[in-house]
């Protein structure tokens, strides 16, 4: 299977903000280790307010932060991560990574721990202005008609793999179940054979400190040999949430991680 993948982030109300705001994400994108004008050093002692204050949207399940923690828990600078269990909320990768940046500043870290500090750090800036690890104006209520898109496109070759221990002409055995074997882990999508392609967008909406929308709808285009050409537009992941101190309530559709490693259970 072949997967191309384009995507992007856009933080726009006017055409000048987007020109100001995709400029900066562009140079930042480029050479996120060099943030002369950031400092990384301390770690959640340099948190100013808690927490708890601020309610944040999730991280989706295929973002490339998760594999960004892992790498500094496995190097021991995060204790504190829950395993197994995802996603992590915005603000509590921003935990992890301040954990992380404290101890990497007591110890000679290798140059890679301080290039994905700082990465992070770009991309939770905004959790990093809220808590008051970093300089800035928190940004309270805002509106994200369009945040991060991915693009991708999918060519599927190839039959799906039958589980094991199930005959088709004794239906009672095993599970009557396939699965293309280089098709995991992606949210429950299936291609069809030959070309696909699919657009996958993020919205967000807060509203004070507590009140937070976030919806990531797709776009699927699959070239069925049987019906022919159809796109789709479906949900992807969608959530309300309403923070009250230490506890978030949130109702809505989202995927989630339970078990450790690669192949852990995900639905």
């Amino acid at each position: 299977m072949l997967r191309l993948k384009l995507g992007g982030r856009i933080l726009v109300c006017t055409l000048l903000l987007w020109l100001a705001v995709a400029g900066q994400r562009g140079a930042a994108a480029q050479q996120p280790w060099e943030l002369p004008h950031q400092d990384i050093s301390g770690g959640e002692a340099a948190a100013k307010t808690s927490y708890k204050d601020w309610v944040s949207a999730s991280i989706p399940l295929d973002s490339w932060v998760y594999p960004a923690l892992d790498k500094l828990s496995g190097l021991g600078l995060i204790d504190s991560a829950l395993q197994g269990t995802r996603p992590y909320s915005r603000m509590e990768a921003t935990r992890q990574t301040l954990e992380a940046r404290g101890k990497a500043t007591q110890q000679e870290a290798p140059p890679v721990v301080f290039q994905l500090i700082r990465k992070l750090t770009v991309e939770l800036h905004q959790q990093m202005v809220e808590i008051g690890a970093l300089e800035g104006i928190p940004a309270g209520t805002y509106i994200k008609p369009l945040g991060d898109w991915d693009l991708h496109y999918i060519y599927k070759d190839g039959k799906d793999s039958i589980y094991a221990l199930y005959d088709p002409n004794k239906p009672s055995t095993g599970i009557d179940a396939s699965q293309y074997s280089l098709n995991y882990n992606n949210f429950g999508i299936e291609y069809e054979d030959g070309s696909n392609a699919q657009l996958i967008a993020e919205s967000e909406a807060r509203f004070g400190k507590r009140l937070l929308f976030n919806l990531r709808p797709i776009l699927l285009y699959r070239d069925d040999p049987h019906s022919g050409n159809h796109s789709t537009l479906d949900l992807l992941e969608g959530a309300a949430v309403l923070g009250l101190g230490p506890l978030e309530f949130s109702v809505g559709r989202q995927s989630l991680w339970w078990g450790r490693g690669v192949m852990a259970r995900w639905c």
